[in-house]
């Protein structure tokens, strides 16, 4: 540790000397190691501090998409609007929203947003033709078994089907959007680095 005493040389010393040479050791020691757990206990701190402030972000943007009133007018707006507030409030690279196809046998992509705008970018024909089976590739799968699937990097699992989605996804978190009653959709968040 950068600025740490080192402990005492005990070497031609007196008996007496050493005695109080051994007992600095001890403090030098003790003061080093509450160094360290204070560093620790500061770096803990600082991510708890931030998951505090992004579950906060995150309350917020869950109730402003609980005010918005074109739900059940138009799905796709309705989306849309939803990761315009998402990408306001959280900090992604980013986001996409696919629904059930109306027969329920796969997803559509209905909204996608970006940092630095990726999506849009990309012109409108990023939303068609991307549809995938329930249960394929990672989104499939979260809208199959109803539970949210992290994937640190999609070069090392197999679910992964690539989009033509005019983004980079190294990384990729994918959550089921659910009813009452079933499973509508699914959330995709992905990063470009694994």
């Amino acid at each position: 540790m950068s600025g740490t005493p080192a402990p005492l040389s005990l070497e031609g010393l007196s008996d007496q000397e050493r005695f109080i040479a051994l007992k600095l050791n001890e403090e030098i020691s003790r003061r080093n190691r509450c160094e360290l757990v204070s560093r620790t206990f500061h770096r803990a701190l600082d991510e708890v501090e931030r998951f505090y402030e992004l579950s906060i972000r995150a309350l917020s943007a869950l109730i402003k998409v609980g005010r918005l009133d074109e739900a059940f007018y138009d799905a796709d707006k309705f989306c849309r609007n939803v990761l315009d507030i998402f990408s306001d409030e959280l900090e992604f690279d980013n986001c996409s929203i696919m629904v059930k196809t109306p027969d329920g046998k796969a997803l559509r992509v209905v909204a996608g947003k970006g940092r630095g705008d990726r999506y849009a970018a990309a012109g409108s024909h990023w939303k068609t033709g991307n549809v995938i089976k329930i249960g394929e590739g990672v989104a499939g799968a979260a809208a199959k078994d109803g539970t949210h699937i992290f994937v640190p990097d999609i070069s090392k699992d197999y679910r992964f089907k690539s989009l033509d989605m005019h983004v980079e996804v190294a990384s990729l978190l994918s959550v089921p959007i659910r009813t009452d009653k079933e499973i509508i959709g699914v959330i995709n968040f992905s990063h470009p680095v694994a």
